[in-house]
């Protein structure tokens, strides 16, 4: 049960995740497929449409390897009986054919799915699989089979049949809707040009313009914040230049660093500033490119009240026509003993009836298959997967129902959604705790030099916390506490320019923590970091080592030539690091104020946490564990992700190799990546860990001394039994994966 718990409010975090809702602008298609379903509603009712109206994106039918193949090998049957004729031993495969079709709507009863959603699906299926120049013969002869297929599942007459016997008119058109025009009707309408001229005359007089939601990009905001930032920052550096030119003379060599300490505290804010911004512009940008959606022009001419509009424009109908058309069939020219005459009442009878029984069944057959695929597609491309991960997302839900598996799966997937409203917004507190400082302090035996070492290291790891916009708030020697707001990285700029300009005390007003979306994305790559600078640190001061540990060369270690992995255990865990980071609501998990001496200090259950995460030991390697909030926040954030567990990359564009693949893909999505996750643009892996508590150092396993890692919200993830937390996620770089 708890496992379920914990996989459930995992799978809620990863449906809403940016990289959640990334793919589903690219291939929900909210918009355009609420527009379709309104043109639908236009001609029939709701529940005329179901399940097409229960929707809010394109719905897709999954079917399984079996059924998928035998459709496929019985469409070149088909084809074989087209082009040699009525044969015996391919028209037993026909039979064979029949059988398939008869098992799918089989399949599909017992799956609940409505047979209008299996005619639609195959139809759009086989317009995938044949060439254009092929279809219509072939598409005729699977039309009458389906119907037959369709038919034999059923007793009695069904009481819904409004839509299907409509959808009987339609004729067989080989393109989708997007590339469809007026001319591609000419094989079913009569003189189809001069039908085309009055559609088009028609169309901008009485059928209302196609209209989508549009939101405001806000990327020019940004981008205006982003030039006067940098303009302010431009503006400062040259004034603080003049002034130190001005009285470079008067300057001390002190007064001078001073001005220059000073000026890079100021450029550090302004770049806090900017790079923030860049954060969030990089954000709205990729959302929005994905939501541009392309109307099909063939929609400027659907109205199913068109003939009625004309109707009871009679007279602005004739005039239009007598006005605006040149060129009229012969058909409709009428002679008599006046002479020749045009019979225009004759035309726009014949208009409407041609619109009415040709044009407007085969455009809502048209609009039915692009609210429905049958998944994979013919060719699997790299974006495929992605577009299977999106199906996944989409199959969780039960109801209402967008994704369809014939035959039917298990799915049992509750959660609840409460927990995002948690954790979309949070600030962050990073705990680092530098090891083997007590070793490195008895083989030194030198206060003096230990003090300097420690001081040169944590200089680099200040590195990583500006690169993140973060706040260093203690130095503790051997090791320090950062934490993560949106306002952090400017909070540490005017910090550190309150002290190099000699203020007392940092203003109080400004103590304030602002949650947003990307702060544990930024403490876990400030942990990457400093894993990183820490092992450059070693590498770069192994010859130093020499001089550093003099008593270890009684144990006859020679440091002249000794490598980083050659180095006995005990050193190694000099300059390993153990990192803990939480996350949570600022004010009520984590607090900035001021301390009894006026500096910035903090106080919260997240300290705690994170304090505690930071003392878990790996034998080997340094640690960056974080919190269930902490994950929650960070995988929120995400552009992409995708399971650590997986063995495959799929990246081929070969069809037949990747179509199970791709299948299984969709099925791992819509079951959860149960806390496994590989992060590709921060390089590394994030893995649940259930039951956080003591393992023996001698294991490869975490340890983590006796310590309660109690949460008091956020209940799902405590266990009070054990007095434990249920899970917290260890960070792994990929290099050690």
């Amino acid at each position: 049960m708890n496992q379920e718990i914990i996989s459930g409010i995992e799978r809620v975090i990863e449906e809403k995740s940016k990289y959640a809702k990334k793919i589903k602008s690219k291939f929900g298609k909210s918009t355009y497929y609420n527009l379709l379903k309104g043109s639908l509603l236009s001609k029939f009712s709701r529940f005329d449409i179901v399940p097409f109206g229960s929707s809010e994106v394109c719905m897709y039918l999954l079917f399984s390897p079996y059924i998928h193949s035998e459709l496929k090998r019985k469409l070149k049957s088909l084809k074989s009986l087209l082009e040699e004729g009525e044969k015996e031993y391919l028209t037993s495969q026909l039979d064979e054919f029949n059988k398939t079709l008869n098992l799918i709507y089989s399949k599909a009863k017992e799956a609940e799915i409505p047979p209008i959603l299996i005619e639609i699906g195959l139809k759009r299926w086989l317009k995938d699989q044949v060439d254009p120049k092929e279809f219509i013969p072939i598409h005729k002869k699977f039309n009458l089979m389906i119907q037959v297929a369709r038919d034999g599942q059923r007793k009695r007459k069904p009481k819904r049949t409004k839509l299907i016997n409509y959808l009987k008119k339609a004729h067989p058109v080989p393109l989708g809707l997007s590339d469809i025009k007026i001319s591609d009707f000419k094989d079913f309408i009569p003189n189809p040009n001069f039908f085309s001229d009055i559609l088009t005359l028609m169309a901008d007089y009485f059928i209302p313009k196609v209209r989508t939601k549009t939101e405001k990009d806000k990327s020019g905001e940004i981008r205006e914040k982003i030039r006067t930032t940098q303009e302010s920052m431009k503006k400062q550096l040259v004034a603080q230049m003049r002034n130190v030119l001005k009285s470079a003379d008067k300057f001390s060599i002190e007064d001078l660093h001073k001005a220059l300490r000073e000026m890079d505290s100021r450029v550090a804010g302004e770049e806090a500033k900017t790079r923030a911004f860049r954060r969030e512009l990089s954000r709205n940008r990729v959302i929005k490119e994905e939501e541009k959606t392309q109307i099909p022009g063939i929609l400027r001419f659907y109205s199913p009240n068109l003939g009625k509009k004309i109707k009871e424009n009679w007279d602005e109908t004739l005039t239009l026509i007598t006005e605006n058309i040149k060129s009229i069939p012969s058909a409709f020219i009428r002679g008599s003993f006046l002479g020749r005459r045009v019979d225009y009442k004759a035309i726009i009878e014949w208009f409407i009836k041609n619109y009415n029984e040709i044009f407007l069944p085969t455009l809502v057959q048209l609009i039915l298959e692009e609210m429905i695929k049958v998944f994979p597609q013919v060719e699997v491309r790299k974006e495929s997967i992605e577009e299977a991960r999106w199906i996944g997302f989409l199959a969780r839900k039960e109801k209402p129902r967008s994704v369809f598996f014939i035959p039917k799966i298990n799915r049992e997937l509750n959660a609840s959604g409460e927990i995002v409203r948690d954790y979309i917004k949070t600030v962050s507190v990073m705990v680092y705790d530098i090891r083997g400082s007590t070793i490195m302090g008895e083989k030194l035996q030198d206060g003096e030099m230990e003090d300097r070492i420690r001081n040169e290291f944590q200089r680099e790891l200040l590195k990583a916390v500006r690169d993140t916009n973060g706040f260093l708030l203690k130095d503790t020697g051997d090791g320090g506490i950062v934490f993560f707001s949106e306002n952090s990285g400017e909070l540490f700029a005017d910090y550190r320019a309150s002290i190099y300009e000699g203020k007392r005390g940092f203003d109080e007003k400004r103590l304030k923590l602002i949650s947003c979306e990307d702060v544990t994305s930024r403490a876990v790559e400030c942990g990457m970091k400093m894993i990183e600078y820490s092992q450059k640190f070693v590498r770069k001061n192994l010859k130093r080592y020499k001089d550093w540990f003099k008593e270890f060369d009684e144990k006859g270690v020679d440091f002249r030539g000794i490598t980083y992995e050659k180095l006995p255990p005990e050193y190694k865990k000099i300059f390993q690091i153990g990192i803990g980071i939480a996350s949570g609501e600022p004010e009520k998990d984590l607090f900035l104020g001021p301390n009894v001496i006026g500096h910035p200090d903090l106080t919260g259950n997240l300290v705690r946490r994170a304090n505690t995460y930071s003392m878990v030991h790996h034998p080997e390697r340094s640690v960056i564990l974080i919190g269930p909030g902490a994950m929650c926040n960070f995988l929120l954030s995400m552009d992409r992700f995708e399971s650590s567990k997986e063995s495959k990359k799929i990246e081929s564009h070969s069809y037949a190799s990747l179509e199970e693949d791709i299948r299984k893909e969709v099925v791992l999505w819509m079951k959860g990546l149960t806390g496994n996750y590989r992060i590709n643009d921060y390089n590394l892996s994030l893995k649940r860990i259930d039951y956080l508590t003591h393992v023996d150092e001698n294991n490869l396993g975490l340890d983590i001394p006796g310590k309660s890692l109690k949460l008091k919200r956020r209940e799902a993830f405590y266990d009070y039994k054990i007095g434990a937390e249920r899970a917290v996620y260890e960070v792994i770089p990929e290099e050690i994966r």
